[in-house]
């Protein structure tokens, strides 16, 4: 399963090349783990406004919407001028007038799907519980250790107290 850090290269590897393309088509091949909660004729003539990533997932901004990316298990992407054709493992394909958007994931795991905004509940669902971005400046161990108390309890609690023990910059919270 591609990580983290492999999800922002990947990005970074098409988000400058791809900002401000118009959508002229979207294919999609077999189903991926959801449905894609859109027409694809319905992203015809949407305009991308940029790539971001939230966790592990690649966020797409269109003129009305957005969509959401996970690679899955074995899922990567592609994007330029004169890909080859697409092949048996291709499952979404969007053309735009910068270039094409390809999904190649051979145990489609993968997914993309589209949401009106990030308050869709589609969106939260998929989003809703992920914790602080890792490679901000808004993370700190502080942050983390809230953040893991809040959404994980007691063994949450008992991993803050390892690491107040292992670095004393994190607050004990009482029991």
């Amino acid at each position: 399963m591609p990580e983290l850090p492999e999800v922002e290269v990947t990005r970074l590897s098409f988000a400058s090349r791809i900002a401000s393309a118009h959508i002229m088509s979207v294919q999609m091949g077999k189903p991926l783990r959801w449905p894609l909660g859109s027409a694809p004729d319905g992203l015809h003539g949407q305009q991308i406004l940029g790539v971001r990533r939230r966790g592990k997932y690649l966020l797409i901004d269109l003129t009305a919407g957005l969509l959401l990316v996970h690679l899955g298990m074995s899922g990567s992407i592609s994007f330029g001028h004169g890909l080859p054709a697409r092949g048996k493992h291709d499952h979404f394909e969007m053309l735009t007038s910068l270039g094409t958007l390809r999904l190649h994931d051979p145990r489609r795991f993968g997914a993309v799907v589209f949401a009106g905004n990030e308050n869709d509940l589609v969106a939260c669902k998929l989003l809703g519980r992920l914790g602080i971005e890792p490679l901000t400046d808004a993370f700190s161990a502080a942050a983390f250790a809230a953040s893991a108390i809040e959404v994980g309890g007691a063994k949450a609690s008992n991993f803050t107290r390892f690491a107040v023990e292992y670095d004393q910059t994190l607050p004990l919270r009482a029991q």
